[in-house]
């Protein structure tokens, strides 16, 4: 006999409203066929303008995946004292013996401040379809075609409405191989709005050598097909803080220009851990950024970047340091050693020239311990 592995079409219910019996829990199980199960997840997050929000996230995802999938993420912001949180909903189609072994839709919401008292809507559906190789169960590498639109409303105090209500329709292909000696992950996106058109590459490996240290290598070129708006600076490539215009990044100061909170790092655009005058560019970018273990935690770093801008030169950088690797995506340092600012260690005030990753998701976290990648 094979062992049964859904047992939730086993049972027929026998009554007035035909369904099961609703049950609470606060976390994470194995499903009961008996009863239709609502887990309730209490969570507190923080950023700069909303402060500490407490909340409850509500979902019906337990450890297995199930087809149809929501949660609903409702929080108080003590800044502000109102609601803000995100809303997601999920329909899967699998297909465990097919070469497009995952179709997923998509549909989300989410709210929050991006600045003292200015609050952002951004609602976007999305489809993703995903392959393997259905003759090797074994191989890690899958592909996954995705498509999406972002619509973005901003409260804001700036006149120029297309900063403040755009819509950016998104195409992208993933390639992945992950185990734990390797990694190699490239994504291709291309960005159509009304007012740009733009096209992205990034290539993401990382080796574990014999010795116990690892080597990464990071290339990332962006091109834009169009671009409307060569005066303003929003939506163009950065060398080291990308405007972040999807709102995907988890920034605990998302609009600070200066102080600690704007040292925070998360990897996009160029992923350089130095500041420079002028960082963006309204046509063309290409950066690397290479990492190579020292002893336990302790990395170097090298970024190498061109900029060019629409009928002017190229602009060439480059940026060395350290890396204190603690917990990777979850908590590490970056002290800039030199630069085409000169070298940095013997400058003033460098305490301001430290970069910090820093996450509170414990979905990383746990990814982490589990060493689960996908």
């Amino acid at each position: 006999m094979l062992p049964e592995t859904n047992q939730t079409n086993n049972w027929l219910i026998n009554s007035k409203n035909d369904s099961k019996p609703f049950r609470i829990k606060l976390i994470g199980d194995l499903e009961n066929p008996k009863y239709k199960s609502i887990y309730l997840r209490p969570e507190v997050t923080y950023n700069l303008y909303d402060g500490i929000s407490p909340g409850i996230n509500i979902l019906n995802r337990g450890l297995k995946n199930r087809p149809f999938t929501y949660e609903i993420f409702s929080q108080y912001a003590s800044n502000t004292e109102n609601l803000v949180g995100s809303i997601n909903l999920k329909y899967l189609v699998n297909d465990e013996i097919g070469k497009n072994y995952s179709t997923s839709y998509n549909l989300q919401y989410k709210t929050n401040h991006y600045d003292e008292n200015l609050r952002y809507h951004v609602f976007f559906p999305s489809i993703s379809l995903s392959f393997r190789n259905s003759k090797d169960l074994r191989s890690n590498i899958t592909r996954t075609f995705s498509f999406s639109n972002y619509t973005i409303k901003k409260e804001s105090n700036d006149y120029d409405q297309y900063l403040n209500d755009y819509s950016i329709y998104n195409f992208g292909h993933f390639y992945s191989e992950i185990d734990i000696i390797k990694y190699l992950r490239t994504s291709f996106n291309t960005q159509i709005s009304k007012n740009f058109g733009k096209m992205n590459f990034v290539f993401d490996y990382r080796k574990l050598l014999n010795n116990n240290r690892q080597f990464q290598a990071r290339f990332y070129i962006g091109k834009f097909l169009w671009n409307k708006n060569k005066d303003n600076t929003y939506f163009n490539y950065n060398l080291s803080r990308s405007a972040d215009y999807l709102f995907n990044g988890n920034y605990i100061g998302r609009s600070e220009e200066d102080g600690i909170l704007s040292q925070q790092f998360i990897m996009a655009g160029g992923g350089f851990k130095s500041f420079f005058d002028n960082p963006s560019t309204n046509n063309f970018i290409l950066a690397t950024n290479l990492n190579f273990g020292i002893w336990k935690w302790f990395e170097s770093y090298l970024d190498l970047g061109m900029l060019k801008d629409r009928n002017e030169k190229s602009r060439y950088f480059y940026g060395t340091g350290i890396r204190l690797n603690l917990l990777p995506d979850f908590f590490e340092l970056y002290f800039p050693v030199s630069s085409n600012k000169g070298f940095e260690l013997s400058q003033n005030n460098y305490s301001k020239k430290i970069r910090f990753i820093i996450s509170y998701n414990l979905e990383s976290l746990g990814n982490l311990f589990s060493r689960r990648w996908l």
